[in-house]
């Protein structure tokens, strides 16, 4: 099971503040002196908190070429929730794998301190114990230095829940050369779990995805896109970034549902994160690679007679951007007609259970125990399609 069943919140999530200036007038306004005392009113601070945001609507376009693009906010403030500077710059990664995770708590051998995390009950995100960091693999084609890829120098070492902001993120200093140690590009703050207990994961970017930063002339995007770094703008202390990420089916929805998704082995590897930094702040979001809204969702038949039998229908789901079909989709269903009755239950679904659509976006619908008319509605997403059952 994923590392991700067991943290509650899997985000850095800091208090925004709102900055009120110079509302209302006369002697009842409000004056910017009485928000802040501390001889900096009008001044920002250095940064504070960074925030990872992205819309749930009208967010992601099509580029008609195989891959989507989704646009997302990073919002820095300072410690009194002033929008930073603008030019203030802000690095991103974008991390769709993970090779290893685990748990540094009391009572677990697991230990971080320094430059190292001694590490000898790290899992796979199966669920698989990593007696040897030296020889641990996951499968990914297309990547540098085979597709058995193990942990290299570079790749994202993740701490969270209860970390210091400032030891969320390091980078793998080289290759694991002790079976339980990996050593870390820059010291942590503190030592774990002495400090408090933590969780760490370490990851790179595998299945496609990638994360660039806008650039503005005044208030508007030039087009121009900088690789792994933003700077804010706007005086409101916001950067705007895109992401891109294939739309093959072998990799559409990676993140979305990691937990169930087979494709990507071992299960669960295939959790997506956006993380940004400033100085030495880091924030996180989990992402997903997205499928675009307006869902057709297509049965094979919309009429089937049953009788006393048993009868069946393919029912299938596409996106409302290249019509790539939809895997791993949570689906609902009940009958919304009738007079008659009937039974319907669900195959080929995920293989790991539960009811979402399976690798290929598909699943089955059957049909029992029917008298009369009566439909049936099946919804994926915002869209449905509906099938009469005629029973004997």
């Amino acid at each position: 099971m994923s590392l991700s069943k067991h943290v509650k919140k899997m985000s850095v999530l800091l208090c925004a503040g709102l900055i009120l200036s110079g509302c209302g007038g006369g002697d009842g306004g409000f004056s910017p002196a009485d928000a802040a005392n501390d001889g900096t009113q009008g001044i920002s601070g250095p940064p504070h908190s960074v925030i990872i945001s992205y819309p749930l609507s009208n967010a992601i376009e099509d580029q008609e070429n195989g891959v989507y693009m989704r646009k997302a906010s990073i919002l820095v403030a300072d410690q009194q929730g002033r929008p930073v500077a603008d030019g203030t710059r802000v690095t991103m990664r974008l991390i769709d794998s993970i090779i290893v995770e685990g748990e540094v708590t009391d009572g677990n051998p697991d230990q971080i301190s320094s430059s190292n995390l001694s590490i000898p009950s790290a899992v796979q995100t199966d669920g698989t114990p990593v007696p040897d960091l030296t020889t641990v693999t996951i499968n990914r084609p297309g990547v540098l230095n085979g597709q058995n890829r193990g942990i290299q120098a570079g790749d994202t070492v993740l701490l969270f829940n209860n970390s210091f902001n400032s030891d969320v993120l390091r980078s793998a200093s080289s290759r694991p050369e002790l079976a339980n140690t990996l050593s870390v590009n820059a010291p942590y703050n503190s030592d774990y779990p002495d400090y408090d207990n933590a969780a760490y994961m370490v990851g790179a970017s595998m299945l496609g995805g990638a994360i660039s930063g806008a650039n503005f002339v005044g208030e508007t995007e030039d087009g121009a896109l900088t690789p792994g770094e933003v700077r804010v703008s706007g005086g409101n202390g916001t950067a705007t970034v895109w992401i891109r990420y294939p739309i093959q089916p072998n990799y559409i929805a990676a993140g979305c549902n990691p937990d169930i998704d087979d494709r990507i082995s071992p299960v669960g590897s295939g959790q997506v994160y956006l993380v940004a930094t400033t100085g030495t702040v880091s924030g996180f979001e989990r992402f997903c690679f997205s499928p675009i809204a307006g869902f057709e969702v297509i049965s094979d038949f919309t009429t089937l007679s049953v009788g006393s039998g048993t009868a069946s229908t393919r029912i299938c789901v596409r996106d409302g951007g290249d019509r790539v079909f939809v895997p791993f989709s949570r689906i609902q269903y009940n009958q919304t007609g009738g007079p008659g009755s009937s039974t319907a239950n669900l195959s080929n679904t995920a293989s790991l259970g539960g009811d979402y659509t399976n690798a290929h976006g598909c699943f089955t619908a059957n049909f029992e125990a029917a008298t009369g008319i009566s439909e049936w509605t099946f919804v994926v997403g915002d869209g449905s399609v509906s099938v009469e059952i005629i029973g004997g």
